[in-house]
């Protein structure tokens, strides 16, 4: 079994095979520069450790500094500092993704979702297997 897509056209499965062969090459690198991008900050403070707001706050800010790197003369590019901004986007996405999926319970991300301001949340720390 697979994904199940849906467009205009009708809906269509997507096998984890499919996908790989489709969008592997492409994911493979932009991992690659994701992962480059992690090792050059390792020096920073882990993503766990720190405020969900202002993690969200980081990834406001990396998107804005991608958005004004696109937005500069085309011929003028450095497409690796494209390709940087881009995953430090993908980077913050990534570290919010993982803060909730190992700090927070369903009943605090309920709360949150009910109106309760982010930096209420009840942390419940798990050990990693």
């Amino acid at each position: 079994m697979g994904i199940i897509i849906k467009s205009d056209r009708g809906k269509y499965e997507m096998t984890s095979v499919d996908m790989i062969d489709r969008y592997g090459p492409q994911a493979e690198k932009f991992i690659q520069e994701m992962l480059r991008r992690m090792a050059d900050n390792e020096d920073r403070t882990n993503w766990l450790n720190v405020n969900v707001s202002d993690l969200l706050n980081s990834l406001k800010a990396a998107v804005e500094r991608l958005e004004n790197r696109i937005r500069k003369d085309p011929m003028e590019q450095d497409k690796g500092e494209v390709k940087k901004q881009d995953a430090d986007v993908a980077n913050f996405a990534f570290f919010i993704f993982d803060w909730f999926d190992k700090r927070v319970s369903e009943d605090d991300l309920t709360d949150w979702l009910q109106g309760e301001n982010v930096s209420n949340i009840k942390i419940k720390w798990e050990e990693p297997e």
